[in-house]
């Protein structure tokens, strides 16, 4: 008899569960999963209406539904089986097997929304519960990876709630490091068997290879993980936000989630407007992105402001530039794991 699985262990056998005729179960395995809608924005009268055509498409994950009746032959039994039931869907990620149409998910317990008892209990051969579980479908499951640590502070990192102070992702090869205007000490915390190939100060002008300056100054462990501390240290705070960019080694690492922001680009007016064209994202591995989030640098000179048109999406547009000058824009993304990457652009208004 075709039946479902969960975590290996065949519910007929553990809990006396049979499907109901009705193929509820099996059609909520079968149902294909439904598209995220994209990104639009109406713009009303004669301006028209903006949708994304760039950023990929994703699955919205599914509400699966088991529905049928529990069979037990006594009292004792009746009692085993719900026990069974409650150890075996108390375990935080189940892989159900829906052997009838060869369909294995992954998922999470939702609930009981019916258990509707047919029967008397006491002196019963057959006792017979009409049942219904619901579980959310797991779209990707987190894989295990190191991460990358980078900022100022106000000292050297040395413990690892000083690391876990700093801005986090997973590794990458490459990061944009602010300086911002507070701090001298500027850090990169990064796994034991990976270094630096070069630190470039993206504002330094003739004196913008700075690799030297990022000293190995100790190690320190991480959620069990050992990391090597490099810090760069100045004799004042700088008076400009700096941007520090580190170019690292990829080595064989686990995938992980990565960003661009794009080139660099110039406006020369009387334009007013950038539309953001070259700005890429990539999930860590088995994992979709989730969210865009575009923000103007709280470091840019006194005066500076701009509008940003669809500050949520891989690529908006910028416009209102309030006067010349640089205008650093970072985008931050997120994955379903939980995973965030950062990367800088800027955009230089001039005449």
């Amino acid at each position: 008899m075709a039946g479902y699985k969960i975590n290996g262990v065949d519910l007929y056998t553990s809990i006396g569960f049979v499907a109901d005729s009705n193929r509820s179960s099996s059609d909520s395995f079968e149902r294909p999963n439904e598209i995220k809608p994209i990104f639009t924005h109406d713009y009303g009268d004669d301006n028209g209406v903006d949708i994304d055509l760039v950023s990929p498409r994703f699955k919205q994950a599914r509400v699966l539904r088991l529905e049928g009746y529990i069979y037990a032959t006594s009292e004792a039994d009746y009692k085993a089986k719900k026990s069974a039931k409650d150890a075996l869907f108390a375990t935080a990620l189940l892989t159900i097997e829906a052997d009838e149409v060869g369909v294995t998910v992954n998922a999470t317990f939702k609930g009981t929304p019916t258990w509707n008892r047919l029967t008397k209990v006491k002196g019963e051969t057959q006792i017979v519960t009409k049942v219904a579980f619901e579980f959310d479908e797991v779209m990707s499951i987190a894989t295990p990876s190191y991460n990358l640590f980078y900022g100022p502070s106000s000292a050297i990192p040395v413990t690892e709630a000083d690391v876990l102070a700093l801005t986090q992702v997973t590794y990458v090869s490459e990061v944009t490091l602010n300086t911002g205007t507070t701090n001298r000490f500027f850090s990169l915390v990064l796994q034991s068997d990976k270094s630096i190939i070069s630190v470039t100060d993206l504002d330094g002008g003739a004196f913008g290879n700075i690799t030297s300056q990022y000293v190995l100054r100790g190690t320190v462990v991480v959620s069990g993980h050992t990391y090597n501390i490099y810090s760069m240290e100045v004799a004042v705070p700088y008076s400009t936000a700096h941007h520090h960019k580190i170019v690292l080694t990829a080595g064989v690492v686990v995938p992980g989630i990565s960003v661009s922001a794009g080139p660099d680009r110039v406006l020369v007016r009387p334009a007013t407007r950038i539309d953001i064209a070259g700005a890429t994202a990539t999930p860590a591995a088995g994992a979709t992105i989730t969210s865009y989030l575009w923000t103007l640098d709280s470091t840019v000179p006194d005066g500076l402001s701009a509008v940003l048109d669809g500050y949520n999406v891989l690529n908006p547009s910028m416009y209102g530039f309030s006067a010349l000058g640089v205008y650093n824009y970072t985008l931050k993304v997120t994955d379903s794991n939980g995973n965030i990457a950062t990367d800088t652009m800027k955009i230089t208004v001039t005449t």
